[in-house]
């Protein structure tokens, strides 16, 4: 009777596991790669392209010619994900939470990027700060 016990607690066990792997948020296998995709921002002055790091309720971070550059979803008239399945943001629109996360989940820090590592990255450009684009 004991091993058919242990046998059930086990089984229930790995249930619960595998179904913790799924509950609440993020896994790993969502994250297109360790690159971020690509996007092409339009602004009312200028067009840049570059790898998407990151983005938040405020906009977004990007590298751009060995440059880390800033933008707030209000200065982008367009911003496109070009090698992801990422809905185009237009109009200096704030993403709804779902959209958002596509683009979080196409950047290289979906998870965001802390202070320490933005400052080692800046660092490692010859940055000193991150530049804003409008």
């Amino acid at each position: 009777m004991t091993t058919r016990r242990s046998f059930r607690m086990s089984l229930l066990l790995g249930l619960l596991v595998l179904a913790s792997c799924r509950v609440g948020g993020w896994n790993r296998g969502q994250v297109a790669s360790a690159r971020g995709g690509t996007v092409d921002l339009e602004l009312a002055d200028d067009d840049v392209r570059g790898e998407l790091l990151m983005a938040d309720e405020e906009g977004v971070l990007i590298l751009a010619a060995s440059e880390i550059l800033g933008a707030r979803w209000a200065s982008l008239e367009r911003l496109r994900v070009r090698d992801r399945p990422v809905e185009e943001v237009r109009d200096g629109e704030i993403p709804a939470a779902d959209r958002l996360r596509q683009l979080q989940l196409a950047s290289r820090y979906p998870f965001g990027l802390p202070d320490d590592q933005l400052t080692a990255l800046l660092a490692s450009l010859d940055q000193d700060d991150v530049r804003e684009i409008r």
